[in-house]
């Protein structure tokens, strides 16, 4: 009887991919990863890492769905707590490196100002009057380090003139 169960709890986990609502996929997963927690607990990590991973192809469609996946993560981490502690510490960590800090979203919104770019910018201000092709393309150098507020200004700059 428990090899039974055992192999229904494989076989539910191994097909779960078929389920096409991922809420409900994410839901049967760590229900499975829990049960599967007192026979076998490496193949209870990860199924219920898998599950921890299946909630991030959530796609929220407002501020009420990036809080249903917030509840989901925090209900899958509870269940992994009970469990074990340092999984969901781990699962934490994850989350909170994966998740992009206040100045890491305004650099990607605003542009991010490094001394190598900044350099170039300079170099290629100075060369806009006399030389605007050499100036944009040793401006393009700056790109290597990703946009920047002053390589947006360089291009109205250039473009004004």
């Amino acid at each position: 009887m428990r090899l039974s169960a055992i192999s229904l709890l494989h076989s539910l986990a191994q097909n779960a991919n078929e389920i096409d609502n991922i809420d409900d996929r994410v839901r049967l997963l760590s229900e499975i990863g829990d049960a599967y927690w007192l026979v076998d607990r490496n193949y209870s990590w990860t199924v219920l890492i898998r599950s921890f991973k299946e909630i991030d192809k959530l796609v929220p469609r407002s501020d009420d769905g990036r809080e249903l996946l917030a509840v989901q993560k925090r209900n899958l981490i509870l269940r992994v707590a009970k469990h074990d502690s340092a999984l969901a510490k781990q699962l934490i960590e994850d989350q909170v490196k994966d998740t992009p800090t206040m100045d890491e979203k305004a650099s990607k919104l605003y542009g991010a100002d490094n001394p190598s770019s900044e350099a170039f910018l300079s170099i290629a201000q100075s060369l806009i009057a006399t030389d605007p092709k050499r100036a944009a393309l040793i401006a393009s150098y700056s790109l290597r380090d990703g946009l920047s507020q002053r390589f947006r200004y360089f291009l109205i700059r250039r473009v004004i003139r």
